[in-house]
C-alpha cells in the first residue's frame, strides 16, 4: 500500500478529519501537543477522547512510533470507536 493509500485509510478508517474554520466558537487557543503550534486554522481531527491535532502531525506520530493511542492522554483507541468514526464520516 502506498503512503498516500495508507494516509486515506486512516482518514476514512481511524479519524474524523475536517478543516477547521475559525469563528465565534473557537479562539484557536488549543496547540497540537505533538508540534507545540496552535491549532488555529489548517487540517485538523479530533480523536475519540476529544483531544484535536494536525493532521499531518498525527499521521507521523502514528506511523513513525506505530501508537494507537491519544498523544495527550494515551486512551487506546478501540476498534468499536473506529467503526464509529465511519459510520459518522459516511452520514457526512
Amino acid at each position: 500500500m502506498s503512503i498516500k493509500n495508507h494516509a486515506l485509510y486512516w482518514d476514512i478508517i481511524f479519524l474524523k478529519d475536517y478543516n477547521f474554520k475559525l469563528d465565534g466558537k473557537y479562539k484557536g487557543t488549543d496547540d497540537c501537543i505533538i508540534c507545540l503550534d496552535t491549532l488555529e486554522g489548517g487540517y485538523i481531527f479530533t480523536l475519540p477522547c476529544g483531544h484535536k491535532y494536525h493532521r499531518n502531525c498525527f499521521y507521523e506520530y502514528k506511523f513513525k512510533y506505530k501508537f494507537n493511542k491519544c498523544p495527550d492522554c494515551h486512551k487506546e483507541i478501540k476498534k468499536s470507536e473506529e467503526v464509529k468514526l465511519i459510520k459518522d464520516i459516511l452520514k457526512d
